[in-house]
């Protein structure tokens, strides 16, 4: 046998196998179909249905809800949020083409409070939100500053 079809057959081939048994954590759907960036402070929605960027944007959310350091929720009353939407490809609205999404058709929603004066970025259930999601955020054209004065946070069927 071939020395390169050895290694296949006896490397390659039970890592493939047994890497589809790794269980996924909780809230890891494997990928995002789309997600949807919404709010009062964003002028016009911003999607994302590049799948890679999607579910690492995604990835990198709930990341900072597992880890990040927690944030006096209370703080956040009164300020403005922006609104985070995905959408999975099976989920509820698999069928539905992408221009007519709407955030409460979502399987996830987060919500992310931009910097405003001397108040840091948030994101998801009162957490810090990490320098990394940041800048994919900001990658993406989403607003990280908010005016004193902007419109506070309205919550859309409860999430945070």
């Amino acid at each position: 046998m071939p020395r390169v079809t050895r290694l296949f057959v006896s490397v390659l081939l039970p890592i493939a196998f047994w890497s589809s048994f790794v269980p996924r954590p909780p809230h890891s759907p494997g990928y995002i179909r789309v997600i949807l960036v919404h709010g009062e402070l964003v002028k016009t929605p911003i999607i994302i249905t590049e799948e890679e960027g999607a579910t690492a944007l995604y990835n990198s959310m709930v990341g900072a809800f597992r880890f990040g350091e927690r944030y006096p929720e209370s703080k956040l009353e009164g300020r403005p949020c922006i609104g985070i939407a995905a959408f999975l490809p099976g989920g509820k609205t698999k069928y539905v083409p992408i221009s007519e999404l709407r955030p409460e058709q979502a399987e996830f929603q987060y919500w992310f409070y931009p910097t405003i004066s001397d108040e840091p970025p948030v994101v998801i259930a009162s957490r810090l939100m990490p320098k990394s999601l940041e800048e994919q955020l900001g990658w993406y054209g989403v607003p990280l500053r908010a005016q004193p004065g902007a419109e506070p946070c309205k919550w859309v069927n409860g999430a945070h």
